[in-house]
């Protein structure tokens, strides 16, 4: 089995848009989440995100930046075994209710298309898939908590048994819509990008299993926030 080179974090979050080598400290905790604009991620016009829905944009925005931290944003990963593994709780759920808004009206001839395009939680990582050339698994787990272990730990497995050269593994949730009235929990994106070797030098270090353990550098690891957290205090 291979090790697994964690080389990229990125982030968007209440407290703005991050990557692990930039001068924002990663933090996580409960808060509106930022508009997020093409600009804000990408230089060049790019023809679909505009329409996007919001839980979208927060997920490709967040593998953006995880691929510029990793110094993958112009890498070409067709052809090589890419995979995208990420870790929600209400997934595309506010868009669910949207699109239903949009059926109730004029005896359902108003529902949109539009909308119904982004109704399941997944789409986001298709999309990502397409722009940024994925081509390996690419699948969405569901979690009690929004921690991102599920993902990190099967994207961990997926590179060590040479399932995948590459993954972004993540979580990405906006939190339970206001007509949940369910209590508030931290909502955003976080990926890490993970590579069977240390990509040029950048790597943060390496992700190994021991029996039910994840362990990171021989320490265990918890969950995606806090070895963020963890990662980010280091700088």
């Amino acid at each position: 089995m291979t090790d697994a080179f964690l080389t990229g974090m990125g982030w968007v979050n209440s407290a703005g848009f991050g990557t692990g080598r930039g001068d924002k400290a990663f933090s996580w905790g409960i808060g509106d989440l930022p508009q997020i604009r093409r600009p804000q991620i990408f230089s060049d016009p790019h023809p679909h995100f505009g329409r996007l829905d919001r839980y979208s944009r927060l997920g490709i925005a967040a593998i953006a930046l995880a691929l510029r931290d990793a110094g993958m944003e112009q890498a070409d990963l067709r052809g090589r075994s890419a995979a995208l593994i990420a870790s929600t709780v209400y997934g595309c759920l506010e868009t669910d209710m949207s699109f239903l808004d949009s059926a109730r009206s004029n005896g359902g001839r108003d529902a949109s298309p539009h909308l119904f395009a982004y109704t399941l939680s997944s789409t986001f990582l298709g999309e990502a898939a397409i722009e940024f050339g994925f081509t390996g698994p690419t699948y969405l787990v569901n979690e009690a908590h929004l921690t991102g272990s599920t993902a990190l730990r099967m994207s961990a497995e997926s590179i060590m048994e040479e399932e995948s050269e590459i993954v972004a593994a993540g979580l990405c949730d906006l939190g339970p819509p206001p007509l949940l009235m369910a209590d508030n929990a931290p909502s955003g994106a976080l990926f890490f990008i993970l590579t069977q070797a240390s990509c040029a030098g950048l790597s943060y270090g390496r992700l190994t299993i021991r029996g039910k353990d994840l362990l990171f550098e021989g320490e265990p690891v918890k969950n995606m926030i806090e070895l963020a957290v963890g990662l980010s205090s280091e700088r």
